[in-house]
């Protein structure tokens, strides 16, 4: 039998499409992600959605190496997460105790859908600085494992059992819960839970790998804006 010429078998084989920068485990599909979000009111314009890619590589680029290998978690939030959920339009407060837990518990974030929501808390309207949120966000510090367990901040502890545990207690005074979801990220990763999911479950997003692809970026967008925690 006539041997083949190397270069033509290589190029009969093909090549694996690279990775997705999510990971839906419980919470949507890849199915969803890929073909029913893009149709979906969520999605953002596309020279929206590079607006905001392009602000997060510059700042991913500018400080990510220092806060990874340096930085602690405050850092994290201070010259990252704060930024960039505010360029994704999240008003937002920190250090607000739960209202139905009996130890203190302080989620780092709570997020608004606009800032007429968070001005609530401040004129009276809302004394419950919960009520017209419509999400909690926990965050740790650049490239800390979300798998593995906290030794600084909170000791003993998953990062994924604090983000279950705020979201069990964020209850109204008839144990109604303000909202469902809740984000955790190390500026790295961003995740998604939800309440009715079973505590396993999460959608998870590489924010790092994504800043190279403008369509893939659109996807952190389209999930991580307030629109995607309000309405239908």
């Amino acid at each position: 039998m006539p041997k083949r010429n190397q270069h033509a078998r290589q190029e009969e084989i093909p090549l694996a499409e690279p990775a997705p920068p999510w990971k839906a485990k419980g919470i949507f599909t890849d199915h969803i992600i890929r073909t029913k979000l893009r149709d979906s009111r969520l999605w953002p314009a596309l020279d929206t959605a590079e607006a905001v890619r392009a602000f997060c590589s510059d700042l991913w680029l500018r400080k990510h190496v220092w806060l990874g290998s340096k930085g602690r978690e405050s850092h994290t939030r201070q010259e990252l997460l704060d930024p960039v959920l505010q360029r994704l339009g999240f008003p937002f407060l920190s250090g607000t105790d739960l209202p139905s837990s009996s130890r203190r518990r302080e989620p780092d974030y709570l997020l608004y859908p606009n800032e007429q929501a968070k001005a609530e808390v401040f004129s009276g309207a809302s004394i419950d600085p919960y009520r017209p949120a419509i999400a909690l966000m926990e965050a740790k510090k650049v490239n800390h494992p979300l798998d593995a367990v906290s030794k600084r901040e909170t000791p003993g502890r998953f990062p994924h059992q604090q983000v279950r545990e705020y979201l069990q207690y964020a209850l109204d005074e008839a144990r109604k819960p303000y909202f469902n979801w809740a984000i955790l990220s190390n500026g790295t990763v961003w995740r998604l839970y939800c309440r009715d999911a079973t505590p396993d479950d999460y959608f998870e997003f590489n924010f790092e790998k994504s800043l190279g692809s403008p369509e893939d970026f659109a996807v952190f967008v389209a999930l991580f804006s307030p629109a995607a925690f309000t309405g239908p």
